[in-house]
């Protein structure tokens, strides 16, 4: 929760919107109010918030567009992490729909990687093997990890 600690206790409702499953945390010993929480196993917590859009059936303009779809790209790796879900790529498409640009989108896009992954390409930096024959070049590289790493595609893609 990091600094919301400080601030929670003087609210009187709580919302969350959560994607990771996997954690559970009890936020209402921290906060000291009523704390709903939206958990959805999807790959971008934006993908929540853009589904109770649609239901609303609010219009967006196209910077709140563009910068919605940022959120499910981000989160996701644009689609290619193991985390992504037909829900996110359906969010997407209403998101373009309603002018997301993609020029602005190809620009910004790029997140940076995790502090995992950002680790690991280090570590891949210094055991990466290039090979060259004949005109092809190759590169191998192996790594091990104490936990699952999302994302790690982008880490081998990098590297080479």
């Amino acid at each position: 929760l990091g600094a919301a600690v400080e601030i929670l206790p003087h609210a009187s409702r709580v919302q969350v919107y959560d994607h990771h499953v996997d954690r559970s945390g009890d936020l209402q010993q921290h906060c000291g109010v009523d704390v709903e929480t939206t958990l959805e196993g999807v790959g971008s917590v934006t993908t929540i918030v853009v589904e109770e859009l649609m239901r609303q059936g609010l219009e967006l303009s196209e910077p709140v567009a563009t910068l919605l779809a940022l959120g499910i790209h981000a989160d996701t790796g644009s689609l290619t992490y193991d985390s992504a879900t037909v829900r996110d790529a359906k969010c997407l498409a209403w998101l373009m729909e309603r002018g997301a640009k993609q020029a602005v989108i190809a620009t910004f896009g790029h997140a940076a990687l995790s502090p995992d992954q950002a680790e690991m390409f280090t570590l891949c930096l210094s055991k990466l093997r290039r090979y060259k024959r004949y005109a092809v070049s190759a590169a191998t590289v192996l790594l091990y990890a104490d936990q699952y790493i999302n994302g790690m595609a982008r880490v081998g893609h990098g590297a080479c």
